[in-house]
């Protein structure tokens, strides 16, 4: 089954006032080139921003944006919804509620 996920455009990130948004604001703006050109995974660093990365998504996406998998997976993320899902596809996420029977 593909899945296409609509595009969500409800504000700007200067709306996000937590400070761990804050931090990763700040950091993706280090990243950002003068020419405008997106930060690539390559040129990022999580040990840069060590103290948020245990409340991290990085997704890879496939197809276009068909799809996306999780490259990496926050640890407290992990301990708050009780499953690891680095290296799972959004596609293949099952709802609590059928996983539990």
């Amino acid at each position: 089954m593909t899945c296409v996920l609509p595009l969500i455009n409800f504000g700007s990130i200067d709306d996000c006032v937590l400070p761990a948004t804050i931090q990763l604001r700040e950091y993706w703006q280090i990243l950002f080139s003068p020419s405008g050109e997106l930060p690539r995974y390559q040129n990022t660093n999580l040990m840069d921003i060590y103290k948020i990365s245990a409340i991290l998504i990085v997704k890879d996406v496939i197809n276009d944006g068909e799809d996306f998998i999780n490259r990496y997976w926050g640890s407290e993320l992990r301990n708050t919804i009780g499953r690891e899902l680095t290296g799972v596809r959004i596609s293949e996420y099952t709802p609590q509620r059928e996983a539990s029977g």
